[in-house]
């Protein structure tokens, strides 16, 4: 990318690596965020019924159930990515050798890999 903009003097190529980067994950942010407030206030207003006699939940069964899932186990053993559909995985193991070798390759551009990524972190939370 530098070289096709004729620049040698910015590192243009980790710019907009992590600018990028920055963008997707501050947009996952804002929106998971809005979803996890949903599920979190769901909880707590079932949690406070059932603390009140509204409704009975049988919290020993979910515990169990949770605890025995496939995702929950999946999870808790560090294999995650093996949720994801395998396009999905080659995608994310793409982009994640493409930030290592960016910070392997200049690490005294980290200062301006870090401002660009909170910079589109900022960016995307807002999009």
């Amino acid at each position: 990318l530098a070289q096709w903009l004729g620049t040698s003097d910015l590192p243009v190529d980790n710019m907009f690596i992590f600018g990028s980067l920055g963008f997707v994950v501050g947009y996952a942010k804002s929106k998971m965020s809005r979803f996890l407030i949903t599920v979190g206030l769901l909880s707590l207003s079932v949690f406070i019924m059932s603390k009140n006699g509204y409704v009975t939940v049988n919290w020993g069964k979910v515990q169990r159930d949770v605890a025995g899932s496939e995702t929950y186990k999946m999870i808790k053993s560090g294999k995650a990515m093996q949720l994801l559909p395998p396009n999905v995985q080659d995608a994310i193991s793409r982009w994640l050798g493409v930030v290592k070798s960016a910070i392997e390759n200049n690490k005294g551009g980290l200062a301006v890999a870090l401002s660009s990524f909170l910079s589109g972190m900022a960016i995307g939370s807002r999009a």
